[in-house]
C-alpha cells in the first residue's frame, strides 16, 4: 500500500488533465502515476520521459522490454516486473524469452543483441557502470543513437524502480496493484501464494533494502529464511514443515546464506555483533507479527521472545479487544499507546469468477482508512 495518498480523478482540473493524457497514451491509470499526482508538476514531467523511453526511442519494442524486465529482476522490484511480463507480450515478446530474463533463465534464447543488451541492464544495476569489454560490445551490435537510449531506458527505470521501493511496501505492490483469486474465486494473500513466487518475493525484497541499506537488508533476509527455517526460535506463528520444503525453498535457504556473507563485507561490526543482531531480528519478527493480527485477526497468548528493554526478552501476550483496538502485556513500545492507520478496500460479495473481474469492481470501490491502536493491556 502506496505511503503517500492515492490521488482521485476530480481531485483538481491540472490531475484530471494528466490523467486524461495518461488514457491518451494508451495506458490505465496505475497507483504510481496517482501517488506522482501529489505534485502535478512531477507527474507532467514523468509521462514526457516515460512517453519518449516507451514510444519514441530507437530500441525494438521487444527489446526494450527485455531490458526493462532484467533491470526489475536485478533490483528485486516485482512491481515493474509485473507490468512488464504484460507489456512484453504486449510487444510480441516470446514467453520463453521472458523466461530467459527472471532470474535463473538461460539468455540461450535471445539473439545476439538481446543478450547483449540484458547483460549490459544486469551490470549496470549491479556496477552502476559498464566495463569496457561490454562497452565494445555494445559499439559492435548497436548504433550511437541507440546505444544512448539503452542507456537511457536503463537509468529511467533505475529512477522508477527506486520511487516504486520507496512508496510501497516492497515486493508486495505488484499484487496490491494487480490483485488476483484463488481456487475458490476469493481474492489472493501471500499465504496462498506458491513456493516459487513466495521465495522470489522475499529475495527481491532484500536486494531492493540492500541498495539504500545493507544492515536492514540482513535482517530481512534473515526473516525470510527463517519463514523456510522453523523461525528461529520464536514462538507463536504456524511453524514450516520442512517436509513440505521444495527446491524454491531450499534455493532460497541456500541463495539467502551466500548473500549475508556478501552483505557482512560493507555492515559495520558493532551492528552485526551476535545480541545486537539477534535483538534487531527478534524486534523485527514482533513487528511481523504484530502486522499479521493486523491483517487477519490473529491472537496469542505466548509469543516471542520479544525484546522489552535492553538485555531482557519476554514472552508477549496479544489480545483483540475490539475491531481496531489491540491489547499487549507487556507493551514493548516507548508511550502509552501506538497508533498505525490502515487503508483498505471492502468488496462485498461471495467470490468473483476471474481476476478481470476482481480488478474491474475494485476499480470503482473508495479506499478508506481505519486507525488501529495498539495499548498496554488493562
Amino acid at each position: 500500500m502506496a505511503r503517500l495518498e492515492y490521488v482521485k480523478p476530480g481531485s483538481s482540473p491540472a490531475v484530471d488533465d494528466l490523467f486524461a493524457e495518461v488514457a491518451r497514451m494508451g495506458r490505465p491509470v496505475l497507483h504510481l502515476y496517482r501517488a506522482l499526482a501529489n505534485q502535478p508538476p512531477a507527474l507532467a514531467a514523468f509521462l514526457d520521459m516515460s512517453r519518449y523511453v516507451r514510444s519514441e526511442s530507437s530500441l525494438e519494442p521487444g527489446m526494450r522490454e527485455l531490458v526493462i524486465l532484467a533491470t526489475a529482476h536485478e533490483l528485486g522490484q516485482a512491481y515493474e516486473v509485473a507490468h512488464h511480463t504484460e507489456a512484453a507480450a504486449r510487444a510480441g515478446v516470446a514467453p520463453e524469452k521472458v523466461a530467459a530474463v527472471a532470474p535463473g533463465g538461460s539468455l540461450d534464447a535471445l539473439w545476439a543483441a538481446e543478450r547483449c543488451s540484458v547483460e549490459f541492464a544486469r551490470q549496470l544495476a549491479v556496477s552502476r557502470t559498464c566495463d569496457d569489454a561490454m562497452f565494445a560490445r555494445l559499439q559492435s551490435l548497436f548504433t550511437r543513437e541507440q546505444i544512448v537510449d539503452l542507456v537511457l531506458t536503463c537509468g529511467w527505470y533505475h529512477l522508477s524502480l527506486e520511487y516504486a521501493a520507496a512508496m510501497h511496501d516492497l515486493g508486495w505492490a505488484a499484487v496490491d496493484e494487480l490483485p488476483e483469486i484463488d481456487g475458490e474465486g476469493r481474492p489472493r494473500n501471500f499465504t496462498t501464494f506458491d513456493e516459487a513466487r513466495h521465495a522470489a518475493f522475499y529475495s527481491g525484497a532484500v536486494r531492493t533494502i540492500a541498495s539504500t541499506d545493507r544492515l536492514a537488508a540482513y535482517l530481512v533476509s534473515l526473516h525470510a529464511t527463517g519463514l523456510y527455517s522453523r523461525r528461529f526460535a520464536w514462538a507463536g506463528f504456524r511453524k514450516m514443515d520442512w517436509k513440505s520444503i521444495g527446491d524454491n525453498g531450499r534455493e532460497l535457504l541456500s541463495r539467502e546464506r551466500a548473500y549475508r556473507a556478501e552483505l557482512l563485507r560493507s555492515v559495520e561490526a558493532g551492528d552485526i555483533e551476535f545480541e545486537s543482531a539477534w535483538r534487531a531480528y527478534m524486534l523485527l519478527e514482533t513487528f511481523d507479527y504484530l502486522s499479521l493480527l493486523t491483517c487477519f485477526g490473529l491472537e496469542s497468548t505466548a509469543c516471542g521472545p520479544v525484546p522489552t528493554v535492553p538485555g531482557q526478552f519476554e514472552e508477549l501476550s496479544v489480545t483483540r479487544v475490539g475491531p481496531w483496538e489491540v491489547a499487549l502485556d507487556p507493551f514493548p513500545f516507548a508511550g502509552d499507546r501506538l497508533e498505525l492507520d490502515v487503508v483498505f478496500a471492502h468488496v462485498s460479495g461471495d467470490g468473483f469468477e476471474s481476476d478481470a473481474e476482481l480488478r474491474r469492481r475494485l476499480e470503482g470501490i473508495p479506499r478508506e482508512t481505519r486507525r488501529t491502536t495498539y495499548r498496554p493491556a488493562a
